[in-house]
């Protein structure tokens, strides 16, 4: 009868989990980085809409006081109703 000696390869093993583990996860992370691409591609850039602008004057002391009111149209003359 002979012996035989038992061999483990647990470096086979490890490097196939490895392997597996890395193949998935790169594809995980390739499909995100795609996504990601795609959605900043397809955003459109926003248009910045100018305000208008407001020019402010200085008012002096008397400035806010109210204009008189302008004269109306002068009324037309009557004539005379013929005697």
């Amino acid at each position: 009868m002979s012996t035989r000696a038992l061999t483990f390869d647990d470096a086979r093993l490890e490097f196939d989990e490895t392997r597996a583990r890395t193949r998935w996860t790169v594809s995980l992370s390739l499909a995100l980085h795609l996504a990601l691409l795609l959605l900043l591609a397809m955003i459109k850039p926003v248009v910045a809409q100018h305000a208008t602008i407001t020019e402010i004057t200085m008012l002096g002391p008397g400035d806010s006081d109210p204009a008189p009111a302008a004269a109306g149209p002068a009324a037309a003359p009557r004539a005379a109703a013929p005697a």
